[in-house]
């Protein structure tokens, strides 16, 4: 009872959500031993420009991608972010992996540590949406605290978006189209993230995510 008080207390206070979002939306220049990115259907042209230029920046040895066909239901997949990394960024075949198909943010998660784990990875630089990132980074600070590693991770997003731009979001992990704002979805965003700290904090620890504040003590430690 007094861990799930704890959790409440801090999913309501405005100053801890605006650290962590400061903190995973910082600029940086980061080089890692490899790269992920989040499935996602909005701005993958321009997701798939942002990722190339990391990787030639960073000189990773990896880029790791979900291997789901679809990355939104009847959308774009792996074989089209392979595809254009290869022909548009030149990044070679041989440096693009993948983890298995995950439907949504927690499976990426729990693959990607399992892939990290495996390779004996120590950094990743984590490339998702401006809208997802902030979920995303607490998501993968929970599975790699799940997964026992001390890994560091460096998130990396678009700088400029048109977040009045109404989109259509058609995600794998429920049914029919949500028809909103860019602007619309991060408050969705957050919903979810009190969502999932409020069954971690009643003692379900199967959806692997942090707490805004081991998520802004995670980047304290690191020193990034």
């Amino acid at each position: 009872m007094e861990r799930q008080r704890c959790y409440n207390e801090e999913m309501f206070e405005p100053s801890q959500w605006t650290t962590f979002a400061n903190l995973v939306l910082q600029h940086r220049n980061p080089r890692a031993e490899a790269i992920f990115v989040h499935a996602w259907g909005d701005l993958h042209d321009e997701l798939i420009t942002l990722t190339g230029k990391c990787y030639h920046s960073s000189r990773p040895r990896m880029l790791i991608l979900n291997a789901h066909e679809h990355y939104e239901i009847g959308g774009l997949g792996i074989g089209y972010w392979r595809s254009a990394l290869m022909e548009r960024s030149g990044i070679p075949a041989g440096a693009i992996r993948t983890i298995p198909p995950a439907d949504h943010t927690g499976a990426e998660a729990e693959a990607l540590m399992e892939y990290a784990k495996q390779g004996k990875l120590a950094s990743i630089i984590v490339i998702s949406h401006p809208v997802h990132l902030v979920r995303a980074m607490l998501t993968q600070i929970g599975a790699m605290h799940k997964h026992g590693l001390d890994l560091t991770l460096y998130p990396q997003t678009l700088s400029l978006v048109a977040w009045d731009e109404v989109v259509e979001i058609r995600s794998l992990a429920s049914e029919g189209t949500e028809t909103t704002r860019r602007i619309a979805r991060v408050y969705g965003e957050c919903a979810r993230i009190m969502q999932y700290n409020q069954k971690r904090g009643s003692g379900d620890e199967s959806f692997p995510i942090a707490s805004i504040s081991e998520g802004i003590e995670y980047f304290k430690s690191k020193g990034i």
